[in-house]
């Protein structure tokens, strides 16, 4: 018979005989028997298999988030060219050097120049995913991936206007994406890349030194490039489940034993 252990301590209770062990000695009726245990068997097993649980979602959605890629490059510039204009275009290329050195365009790396946006585009996210939505794709990805520091230029241009440009290496354009010892996204395949158009303005403005007839369009643009992706090479299934494992064992699962024993009615 198994009595709770407040009630052996509070008042006599009278069993049928049941005999149990202590100190090599037999009792009997008017002892109190009673079982110790920390934590019901049911709810031992629940709590390690909760543990167990927890401990693989933990690691599957680190695994997870180190499988895919995604880098969000911010970007913005402001213009006010003569003239005026309703259209902005965004481009993204590859250059031989620093623009302090002389630059020369390395051919077949200019993405995202055949897109005219609009102050209406504001909001609206543009992605090309294959050559069939910019012919130059594969090679800047190619860039991009080859393990070298290559030159990277951004350049904002007002329709027919010209316009300010950025340039700076991979390795610092990407420096809060990468790890140590990586200079550029080498190990990610590259599944598309996106152009994020936060907000684009164009406002037409006259005065000094704008033409008195035309104007200026003053441009105002920011917004993001993304690259999206995922790692070359995933570890098999198995040996990462054998790696959660691992990691379990080091987890402290205390099973506390359990045991008879016997004590005197009050």
């Amino acid at each position: 018979m198994v009595v709770d252990n407040l009630a052996c301590r509070n008042q006599p209770i009278e069993l049928f005989p049941e005999s149990c062990t202590r100190g090599g000695a037999s009792m009997h009726t008017n002892w109190c028997a009673y079982h110790i245990r920390d934590l019901p068997k049911a709810r031992q097993e629940m709590n390690i298999t909760l543990r167990m649980a927890f401990g693989m979602l933990i690691s599957i959605i680190t695994f997870c988030a180190h499988a895919v890629l995604i880098v969000e490059i911010p970007l913005s510039s402001w213009s006010k060219p003569s003239g005026y204009y309703t259209s902005f275009s965004f481009n993204a290329l590859y250059l031989t050097g620093p623009t302090s050195s002389g630059i020369v365009e390395l051919p077949g790396t200019k993405i995202f120049d055949s897109i005219q946006i609009t102050p209406s585009d504001s909001g609206r996210t543009f992605t090309l995913a294959s050559v069939l939505d910019d012919p130059e794709l594969e090679k800047f990805i190619g860039y991009l991936t080859n393990g070298q520091d290559n030159q990277l230029m951004f350049w904002y241009l007002t329709n027919g206007a010209g316009g300010p440009g950025q340039d700076q290496s991979e390795s610092t354009a990407l420096s809060s994406f990468l790890s140590i010892g990586q200079v550029d996204l080498s190990g990610y395949s590259i599944d598309s890349i996106s152009l994020y158009v936060d907000t684009l303005n164009m406002n037409r403005v006259f005065g000094s030194p704008c033409n008195r007839f035309l104007g200026c369009t003053e441009t105002s643009f920011n917004g993001s490039l993304i690259f999206n992706g995922h790692v070359n090479s995933i570890p098999e299934p198995s040996m990462f489940s054998l790696m959660c494992l691992g990691l379990l064992a080091l987890l402290p699962l205390t099973r506390r034993l359990s045991g008879r024993s016997c004590r005197r009615a009050t």
